[in-house]
């Protein structure tokens, strides 16, 4: 019976981890086998933190400029956006027939060019920011980082 309690308590005590770093911390204790330390959960939680706000940050941008090219209010684009840590079938099956769609006709191959530029440069800039928090993954869970990189895309990121 002191088994329970202490250990229910012990449960009680650990840090709340947000739903999205739960899944990275257990993709990451899946291949390595084993529980990480409550350190290494810590920091890949506030790691997976300040990836969230960077990659958010860069959809701004991104919703911006679509918002420019198009016409369209930004909150009918941010409407159209893969959720950060969401499942992202692709820019052209998620975006393209959505913009379609709302402005009632295809999207001219000026604006193609313009929205495909603008994709790159969010890609372009959420690369070093997914980079850094799978060295950070790498780090705290001894995966090479290029496993850590593996690990994102299963869970959204």
């Amino acid at each position: 019976m002191k088994t329970i309690i202490i250990c229910c308590l012990s449960l009680l005590l650990l840090p709340t981890i947000p739903a999205r770093a739960q899944g990275i911390i257990g993709k990451i204790e899946a291949k390595i086998g084993r529980e990480l330390t409550t350190n290494q959960r810590r920091s890949i939680q506030e790691a997976a933190q300040k990836e969230v706000r960077a990659l958010k940050a860069e959809q701004d941008k991104f919703v911006v400029a679509i918002a420019g090219i198009t016409k369209l209010p930004k909150e009918k684009i941010w409407e159209f956006m893969p959720k950060i840590g969401g499942n992202n079938a692709g820019f052209d099956k998620n975006m393209i027939p959505k913009l379609e769609k709302s402005l009632g006709r295809s999207l001219t191959t000026g604006e193609m060019e313009k929205i495909r530029a603008a994709d790159k440069a969010k890609k372009t800039a959420m690369k070093p920011i997914q980079e850094a928090f799978a060295g950070t993954i790498a780090r705290e869970s001894g995966l090479s980082k290029e496993e850590a990189l593996a690990l994102l895309p299963k869970i959204g990121l």
